[in-house]
């Protein structure tokens, strides 16, 4: 049964590539708005969705996402992993 750490690695990755979608479209996919544009889209999903303010976390949880392109499938096997890493670091819920 999906728990709240599949969730979020579900929400992360969807909402990735639709970034990576437009970064790509505009060019911009390499500069450094871009990976400002990414670190913030992990902020706002785990502040909102699972109420995780800390920047250490944030930036670690991206650097562990899979590689999301525009158009590629993320093996069930690398969403898995990255549940398990979501779900081994996520404070306890309240």
């Amino acid at each position: 049964m999906p728990d709240r750490a599949d969730y979020l690695a579900r929400t992360l990755i969807t909402r990735m590539r639709s970034l990576e979608g437009v970064l790509a479209e505009g060019g911009t996919a390499a500069d450094d708005n871009a990976a400002t544009r990414r670190l913030e889209l992990v902020e706002k999903v785990l502040a909102v969705e699972a109420g995780v303010v800390d920047g250490a976390l944030h930036r670690t949880f991206l650097a562990a996402m899979p590689a999301v392109g525009p158009g590629r499938a993320i093996p069930d096997r690398e969403l898995r992993e990255f549940s398990a890493f979501l779900r081994a670091r996520l404070p306890a819920e309240a």
